[in-house]
């Protein structure tokens, strides 16, 4: 067993409830996700803790709550770990699984370009917020029982200030549209959202200061780096029965199980740092290039050992199917990934 896959051993209660969900259905599983929250899963939201659940569910073949586990895990680490009442008795829901909880940051046309984003938020004499703008693609956004709006509160210096708003999704003024979504992901859903005018109490704003880029930056790395971190450790699966079947090719797939298990405990750390101090930094992106890399590397000697095994069949490999679409959702910011992670190394030399 691979250190990794230590972490996979489960509570009964905990196993139970990922079986719920890996159910087969259109709706999202709000009975089985209750079922999850009473487990106590959901309580435990470091980065480390949540790839091994999300990699329980990968070996079942359903992204869609893999994609909710991950973007519950992170919201109550990230924007509702600490808050005073009463987003803290939103927290308190989303850790019983009672409700769920959805991010908005990007727009439609423009993603999450903070010099492109439009919504904005006015304050009132009362103290209390005025929101109106686009919202989308949300994951989530349909199902979600609140909504997490990334709004433009103002400018300093020339450069505009961001605040995190907590919206409850029967806001007056808020309408939501569903928008087709990846179909890997079902039944998690996607939506856009329309907000017209709509009034949040003084209470509902999480960044008064303006300061929410970080992170909501922060936020969009994680997000793809823990659906990438359930890929890679799902694929660490179907290593064992090969090196057992004694082919020539067992050396090649031990040396990139092990490139994953390495890369995956670097990323896990990083995530971890980058929780605590949100900056987009460059350790976080250089571990996440850096897995997937092993994973891909893994992804190609396990095609090149199981070719000598007549009997076995990789698509038939629990989560494999899964684990391989979940990596390549994530690969498709690979890109940016790279530019950004140049760029901090560049803005890093310039300083020394």
């Amino acid at each position: 067993m691979w250190p990794w896959q230590a972490q996979l051993e489960l509570a009964p209660a905990q196993a139970a409830a990922i079986t719920a969900l890996a159910a087969p259905g259109d709706a999202f599983p709000r009975a089985g996700w209750r079922a999850l929250g009473a487990s106590g899963a959901l309580a435990d939201v470091r980065p480390g803790a949540l790839v091994p659940a999300a990699t329980a569910l990968l070996a079942a073949g359903r992204l869609g709550p893999v994609l909710a586990w991950v973007l519950q895990g992170l919201i109550l680490r990230q924007y509702l770990a600490g808050a005073a009442p009463p987003v803290a008795e939103v927290a308190a829901a989303v850790r019983a699984g009672e409700a769920l909880v959805a991010v908005a940051a990007s727009e439609p046309g423009v993603g999450a370009h903070p010099g492109r984003l439009q919504t904005r938020a006015q304050r009132r004499a009362d103290g209390a917020w005025e929101l109106s703008g686009r919202k989308g693609v949300v994951s989530l956004g349909l199902t979600a029982d609140w909504l997490l709006v990334l709004a433009i509160v103002g400018e300093q210096d020339g450069h505009r200030r961001f605040a995190l708003f907590c919206l409850p999704a029967n806001a007056p003024g808020l309408t939501r549209r569903q928008v087709a979504g990846p179909p890997l992901l079902a039944p998690a859903d996607h939506a856009e959202l329309t907000l017209a005018q709509c009034v949040v109490p003084a209470w509902a704003c999480l960044h008064p200061a303006g300061d929410a880029l970080p992170a909501a930056r922060a936020f969009r790395w994680l997000e793809t780096g823990l659906l990438q971190a359930a890929g890679a450790a799902a694929l660490l699966g179907p290593v064992a029965p090969l090196l057992a079947a004694g082919t020539a090719g067992r050396a090649a797939c031990l040396r990139a199980a092990l490139r994953v298990q390495g890369a995956l405990q670097v990323w896990a750390d990083a995530a971890e740092t980058e929780l605590r101090a949100p900056a987009a930094g460059a350790a976080l992106l250089a571990a996440d290039l850096e897995l997937a890399a092993a994973a891909a590397a893994l992804q190609a000697a396990l095609k090149g050992t199981a070719a000598e095994v007549p009997t076995f069949r990789l698509a038939g490999a629990p989560g494999y199917t899964a684990a391989s679409a979940a990596l390549a959702m994530a690969a498709r910011g690979g890109e940016r990934r790279e530019a950004k992670l140049r760029t901090l190394l560049q803005d890093a030399g310039s300083d020394n």
